[in-house]
């Protein structure tokens, strides 16, 4: 089809024909138009002839019924009815709760002799550190007790979270950390008789589940005795928790 056969289509659907006016840049170079064709009357009169018979409209055929009767869905299918699931618990994904993180805490470790560890907790800010004040305190205590004790004391401390540490900070890490230390640096396992001061401490050193309350006093686990009480900082915070220290520890006095 040529370019004047094309614009008597488009005259006869009613479109109007457009050309462009300017180039684009970078378009393509446009085809030259045949205007002056040698098509003959006859043709340009069949080409509207055939335009006419397609775009005609022509009436749809009558609609007739049929004798079947209509189907619907729900007769193939049967009444469809929403239930509601009986259990959603097993239906919906439980969120697993995220694990709980460890407080900031700090233990100080003294090797009293071959067979007698103490642990106890200290403040976890500030300047408090093991002083000359908490190591009369514990020879005092272990005196009352009959426990003899080195000469020399060489306090050693353990603060959490392990600066520069990137592994997890939670709970169960806290608890294995402080565990490897103290079987790694002290023996935890060999010792006769283990002083554990301080709630923190006995958290960390026996497990998340135990209770402190539940612990005081002097029991006796796999050959070893284990002394739960007060730790020294609130001992010299709170005299009056020294009488309920006597009460956890005198018993270390028939053990002894």
């Amino acid at each position: 089809m040529n370019e004047q056969q094309r614009q008597q289509y488009l005259g006869a659907m009613d479109i109007q024909p457009w050309f462009p006016r300017y180039a684009l840049p970078e378009a393509k170079p446009s085809s030259i138009c045949e205007w002056d064709c040698g098509i003959c009357p006859e043709e340009n009169q069949q080409a509207a002839t055939e335009l006419q018979s397609v775009t005609e409209p022509t009436s749809p055929a009558p609609f007739v019924p049929l004798d079947k009767p209509v189907m619907r869905p729900s007769d193939i299918m049967g009444k469809v009815t929403r239930t509601k699931p009986e259990n959603i618990a097993e239906t919906t994904p439980v969120k697993a709760s995220p694990a709980q993180l460890a407080e900031r805490f700090r233990l100080v470790t003294l090797s009293i002799n071959t067979d007698c560890l103490i642990v106890s907790e200290l403040p976890s800010t500030g300047m408090n550190q093991f002083t000359h004040f908490h190591e009369r305190l514990v020879r005092n205590l272990l005196f009352s007790v009959g426990i003899s004790v080195e000469p020399d004391l060489y306090p050693a401390l353990f603060d959490w979270p392990i600066v520069g540490n990137r592994m997890d900070q939670n709970e169960q890490a806290a608890y294995e950390a402080v565990h490897g230390y103290l079987t790694n640096q002290f023996g935890l396992r060999r010792r006769k008789i283990l002083f554990l001061l301080g709630r923190n401490c006995v958290r960390y050193t026996l497990g998340r589940d135990v209770d402190f309350d539940d612990l005081c006093g002097v029991s006796t686990d796999d050959h070893q005795i284990r002394v739960v009480s007060h730790s020294l900082d609130a001992l010299m915070k709170l005299p009056a928790l020294k009488a309920d220290t006597w009460r956890d520890i005198s018993p270390l006095l028939t053990h002894t």
